[in-house]
């Protein structure tokens, strides 16, 4: 590729840059900007000069720094600026092949650019903002998702001071049912001498089971309550602890389902999705 380009490489608030005529042909050398209006109308203005003295259309090219490289891409865009995004693998390899190949904020404006007049890349566009948006929602279900195995592992280590075993008596431990009973009954002593009826009264009142199903599970938890033997007192601060991580795991749910609930509302204005949804094996969420 070739052609007078501004290279930049991008750190945590901040970027050098370095604006080039054509290949090791350097125009000004490295400056330094932040990351507010100052900054990147200084790098505008520098920008406009290489493009008054030479005549032609300037390009931007930067290393991909994930959120770093955000508010120079919404500046870029905004200002119709054509950009250029190259691989931090790119330019690491580049940094092999100079005599100083050691990362530095001011040599490597160099290497990017050597990256751009000796590839052939493509033109960075910014995404639509409907599959923007998904993206958002995404990697905030992913984050929460971390949360969530976060929580699990915690509960499942108080529960096994708890209230020994408890799991086992469920298909999925995590169920509606198995929670609302472990929520007002969180420690065998506190339900192994209620009537099976009463404690099947208040589950039903409290999830979303008919009586028999909670009646049910009300006697094998009471059984099983006379058989276990707890780690602790029932007034230990443990099943304090072991009931603010089951509310943590009941919250995290229901933000994780809004946001997967969501985010198949706004696929489904995208027309692929029909196509992925025909295809055997693919329901709405994994498309």
């Amino acid at each position: 590729m070739n052609g007078p380009i501004i290279s930049v490489d991008v750190s945590n608030g901040y970027s050098h840059f370095q604006g080039y005529i054509s290949d090791n042909q350097k125009y000004g050398g490295v400056r330094k900007i932040n990351h507010d209006v100052e900054g990147f109308n200084f790098l505008l203005k520098k920008l406009e000069e290489l493009q008054k003295k030479t005549g032609e259309e300037v390009k931007v090219v930067y290393e991909a720094t994930g959120v770093y490289t955000s508010p120079l891409q919404r500046f870029l865009t905004k200002n119709n600026i054509v950009q250029y995004m190259v691989s931090p693998l790119q330019s690491a390899k580049q940094r092999q092949t100079e005599i100083h190949n050691k990362k530095t904020d001011k040599l490597d404006p160099k290497s990017i650019a050597a990256v751009y007049y000796s590839k052939e890349l493509r033109e960075y566009k910014a995404e639509e903002l409907i599959y923007h948006k998904m993206r958002q929602m995404n990697r905030n279900y992913e984050d929460k998702m971390e949360h969530m195995r976060k929580y699990k592992i915690a509960f499942q280590n108080s529960l096994s001071c708890v209230f020994p075993g408890y799991m086992k008596l469920f298909k999925d431990g995590y169920s509606d049912i198995s929670l609302t009973i472990l929520k007002y009954y969180p420690h065998p002593d506190l339900i192994k001498n209620k009537h099976p009826e009463t404690v099947a009264k208040k589950i039903e009142k409290h999830s979303n089971h008919h009586y028999p199903t909670c009646l049910s599970y009300a006697k094998k938890v009471i059984k099983f309550a006379n058989e276990t033997y707890s780690g602790c007192e029932k007034d230990d601060y443990a099943i304090e602890v072991m009931l603010q991580l089951l509310q943590n795991i009941q919250d995290t749910s229901k933000e994780l389902d809004e946001i997967l609930t969501s985010l198949i509302e706004i696929a489904q204005e995208l027309p692929n999705y029909q196509l992925l949804l025909s295809i055997d094996g693919i329901g709405p969420n994994l498309a």
